[in-house]
């Protein structure tokens, strides 16, 4: 009738299967794996927010960009006048006006500039106590108060970038 199946009658090409780790092995395996994937996580959401972080600041820059050259045609349109009339002083009054406009518009896209070297500069944040060097060098790059800076990187939990933006949100 049937055979009856024991080890001597097993499949050729198929394999005994493997004997189980230890226990203790397997779960410090586990743990190791999971920190590794903690661990790549973390670092892939930071690299994420930090991308996320830049293209917002590019395309603020870009923005006000536009915004300043928008402000020169209008100062083209408004000295017209001016110049047809060969009146200096509402010429004057008109170009200082159209000055003031862009710098302030030039000194945003500076701090912008300067927060986006600074967020394309920083390491991986490092969620740590003492966030001295970093707050120092966020003081330097978006020319706040060092106490600024500290606040914020605590406020953040040590990352740099979401610091930079919180400053520069406070700032407008």
């Amino acid at each position: 009738m049937g055979a009856r199946f024991s080890s001597s009658n097993r499949r050729p090409g198929r394999a005994a299967p493997a004997p189980a780790p230890p226990r203790g092995d397997l779960v410090a395996s586990m743990q190791r794996s999971a920190s590794s994937v903690g661990d790549a996580f973390t670092e892939a959401v930071a690299s994420a927010s930090r991308s996320v972080g830049a293209f917002g600041l590019e395309r603020e820059i870009a923005s006000y960009e536009s915004k300043i050259r928008a402000r020169k045609r209008q100062f083209g349109v408004e000295a017209y006048a001016p110049l047809r009339a060969a009146d200096r002083q509402a010429l004057a009054l008109v170009f200082n006006a159209a000055r003031s406009d862009i710098s302030a518009l030039q000194a945003v896209i500076d701090r912008k500039r300067a927060a986006l070297a600074a967020l394309r500069d920083s390491a991986t944040p490092q969620p740590v106590r003492d966030n001295g060097d970093a707050a120092d060098a966020l003081a330097r790059a978006l020319d706040v108060p060092r106490a600024t800076a500290a606040d914020a990187l605590r406020r953040t939990n040590g990352d740099r970038d979401a610091a930079a933006a919180m400053i520069l949100e406070q700032r407008q």
